[in-house]
């Protein structure tokens, strides 16, 4: 689900939103955020041909995208690059995100820590999957599309979020 509203409130300087639209992602976050869109371009197009790559790629766009929402530079450099895996379905790695939620004062705003319990089907993927036989995400019942659309779903709820609130550069667009 998209947060739009149709009319914004008028900004009170020194606001923590004031603040915050003075901001913009930094590289580190547009490589991570741009990462999450070709993941999951790159998991739409393969579907067909390729569906163990296609769900492969799919479960590295939200989590590329996730890693991109936390603003806080000390602790992109101290927790995220280094702790928080790609697994969505680790509790050690929820709680960690949960933590640095509270750590980064903007990224409780885009919700990245409930990921997990608001699409099931994240849990479903491991990054570990990689390393399987070709074939086996057909026979093993995998539901491909579904993660493939929530992938969807969920990098470009992220990158319209970051593009409402100004964050995105002028060059980037909400549509992938």
């Amino acid at each position: 689900m998209l947060r739009m509203s149709l009319q914004k409130a008028p900004l009170a300087q020194g606001t923590a939103v004031s603040y915050l639209m003075a901001m913009k992602c930094s590289e580190h976050q547009l490589g991570l955020l741009s990462a999450a869109r070709r993941h999951v371009s790159d998991a739409e197009r393969l579907a067909a041909e390729s569906p163990d790559q296609s769900w492969h790629l799919a479960g590295f766009g939200p989590e590329c995208a996730r890693k991109a929402l936390i603003f806080e530079p000390a602790v992109q450099a101290a927790v995220v690059n280094k702790a928080l895996g790609h697994d969505f379905s680790g509790v050690a790695d929820e709680n960690l995100l949960d933590w640095v939620v509270r750590l980064d004062p903007w990224a409780h705003r885009y919700s990245p820590s409930s990921w997990a319990r608001d699409h099931s089907i994240l849990t479903d993927w491991k990054p570990q999957h990689r390393y399987e036989r070709t074939g086996t995400a057909k026979n093993a019942g995998r539901n491909i599309k579904g993660l493939v659309a929530t992938a969807r779903a969920v990098v470009d709820r992220v990158t319209c979020d970051l593009w409402m609130d100004g964050l995105l550069p002028s060059t980037w667009s909400p549509a992938s």
